[in-house]
């Protein structure tokens, strides 16, 4: 588990948040995304940290972050570096729709509005 500080659209932002925070003894850290950068604080092991948790919480809201998440994280976070790309999967080979017949012979329909 991991409070979620932000997400940031340039690495920078991130980097100077993360500089901050760790002059304050704060341990944070970034994880790369497709196209954003969020901000970790903290790595919790147990539901048990829950004073931990609490006071690390506590030190960031003082310092004026006030919109943070409680995450519980599957995996540790990666450098987009470390990704491989997907494997480009073979297009479907799909059998040709065969259009539905058209009566030419149906009478017309007259629209009436009122």
């Amino acid at each position: 588990m991991s409070i979620q500080l932000g997400v940031y659209l340039a690495r920078k932002n991130a980097e100077e948040i993360v500089s901050e925070l760790k002059k304050s003894e704060i341990d944070c850290r970034i994880q790369d995304g497709t196209k954003i950068f969020t901000v970790y604080c903290g790595n919790f092991k147990r539901h048990r940290d829950t004073e931990a948790v609490r006071a690390l919480k506590n030190k960031l809201i003082s310092r004026g972050y006030k919109d943070i998440f409680l995450v519980l994280l599957n995996e540790t976070p990666v450098n987009s570096e470390q990704k491989k790309p997907p494997e480009k999967q073979p297009p479907v080979q799909r059998e040709p729709v065969q259009e539905p017949a058209v009566r030419h012979d149906a009478p017309a329909i007259e629209k009436t509005f009122i």
